[in-house]
């Protein structure tokens, strides 16, 4: 084990967790976004919760905007 694995460890575990990637850059001392892509390990797993999360963001707004438009005609 090196100490880059745990670095390594350390950028993906945050980013799955929802820290914003500006901020792991800092924690980790990356400061180019070519060096940091190099930890940022991103799995298709992760891309399909993000999928999720955006779909279930955009039906939210959808039933918000459609509430907001029943109680104007109202």
């Amino acid at each position: 084990m090196w100490f880059h694995d745990l670095r390594r460890s350390f950028v993906t575990n945050a980013r799955r967790r929802g820290v914003a990637e500006s901020v792991v850059m800092r924690m980790s001392g990356h400061r180019t976004r070519n060096v940091f892509d190099r930890y940022n390990i991103v799995e298709d797993k992760g891309i399909r919760n993000a999928v999720r999360v955006i779909e279930a963001g955009a039906v939210r707004d959808l039933a918000s905007a459609a509430g907001s438009t029943l109680t104007q005609k109202d």
